[in-house]
């Protein structure tokens, strides 16, 4: 048998990241190795990928694998390459027979909100209910007078005179002013773009989503949540590029106390005061973001007895976090177990890492979650896998 006895050496070491008195390390070796509750909360629970035809039998042989080498659990996820319907009898009754295991082998069934990913779209029932439910995208197009024409996706129209000048830039407001335009005027057209995700700014959409996978699963499997079900994950909602939102030009006039339409330029260009423009808008964008996704299904989450926990996109710099989510640490606040990820081989900054466990640490919570090595390879070695965690670990 292994002599698990600290030593010296490890004690010197471990006191540079810990406070002994608060966590002795014979006890957390303890945690690690001992089945049982404590042994569930730190061992691994990797995304289970459910694809092909389920078999509800097939579900519980590799149940039992599981067990065999550790694992504290699995989070259930429908990826690509799956035949049986997403949320369908059959994908419930699969659910079940993994839930029923679990309970039989000491282990914690988790689910995912998503086919696939990015969550929010239930498997994109939530885009087929209409424009006013998918994501839209705030576009700029340099056009000529003479060729111009309103469409119905056309939010607001410019003319600006001046290559790359921006002089006597006006909004104009009808077909028949764009045709009195002088020689030489540039139009600039803004409009959305409707694609096929789910529009996150719009609290209504994402009650539709929360209708069409939390309540689904709460009404089947309600009497297990926090209990043999523990939390739920979410992954990568987002936005991306410039969002636009058939509730943002209210919301935007509600919070800020002008029109939206008169700073579309200084979204695109260097205009006078482009930067209070766009401080308004993406600072508009985040509350609606962090108030349509992040807290209404954290709150619903709240109220059903289950955890919230998952990450946002593109987290590893405070670019791509404006980019696709305005910025992280708000969304963590409604996370029961807020989380990131680390894919790959590669070593960043720790920011993303530190704005978790910071959060964590300011809303009183005692759990943080990490999506780890994906993307390593078939080829991908354990001393590699080894190293990635463990530089985890210390932050």
């Amino acid at each position: 048998m292994a002599d698990y006895t600290t030593t010296a050496l490890e004690k010197k070491i471990l006191s540079l990241y810990l406070n002994e008195q608060k966590i002795p390390f014979q006890e957390l070796k303890d945690q690690f190795l001992h089945v049982g509750e404590n042994g569930l909360i730190y061992r691994n629970v990797p995304f289970w990928v459910w694809n092909g035809e389920l078999d509800p039998q097939e579900v519980r042989r590799q149940i039992r694998e599981f067990k065999n080498v550790g694992l504290a659990g699995f989070f259930i996820h429908g990826r690509t390459g799956l035949i049986t319907p997403y949320l369908s009898p059959r994908w419930m009754e699969c659910v079940e027979a993994s839930i029923e295991e679990a309970e039989k082998v000491g282990m914690h069934a988790w689910l995912y909100d998503e086919n696939g990913f990015p969550s929010g779209s239930a498997d994109g029932r939530v885009a087929a209910a209409g424009e006013e439910y998918q994501r839209k995208i705030l576009r700029c197009s340099e056009e000529s007078p003479d060729t111009f024409k309103w469409g119905p996706t056309t939010v607001a129209v410019f003319a600006v005179q001046g290559n790359g000048q921006f002089k006597n830039l006006r909004r104009l407001t009808d077909e028949e002013t764009v045709k009195s335009l002088p020689e030489g005027t540039t139009i600039l057209h803004f409009f959305y773009e409707a694609r096929g995700y789910v529009d996150v700014l719009s609290k209504k959409a994402i009650r539709r989503f929360i209708d069409l996978t939390y309540e689904h699963y709460w009404q089947v499997f309600g009497d297990k949540f926090g209990k043999e079900i523990p939390g739920i994950f979410t992954d990568e909602p987002s936005y991306g590029l410039l969002p636009w939102s058939f509730d943002l030009p209210g919301r935007f006039k509600q919070t800020n106390g002008y029109d939206i339409c008169e700073i579309l330029p200084a979204l695109f260009y260097r205009v006078e005061n482009y930067q209070k423009a766009r401080h308004d808008y993406w600072s508009t964008v985040l509350d609606m973001y962090v108030e349509a996704y992040m807290e209404q299904i954290g709150n619903w989450c709240t109220e059903h007895g289950i955890a919230l926990t998952g990450h946002i996109a593109w987290a590893e710099t405070l670019m791509g976090q404006m980019t696709f989510h305005a910025a992280s640490m708000p969304s963590y606040e409604f996370m029961h177990i807020p989380g990131t990820n680390h894919l790959g081989m590669r070593l960043m900054n720790a920011m993303r890492e530190k704005q978790v466990t910071s959060v964590a640490r300011q809303m009183g919570g005692r759990r943080v979650i990490c999506e780890i090595a994906g993307g390593m390879g078939w080829g991908v070695r354990f001393e590699e896998l080894k190293w990635v965690t463990e530089w985890q670990l210390v932050l």
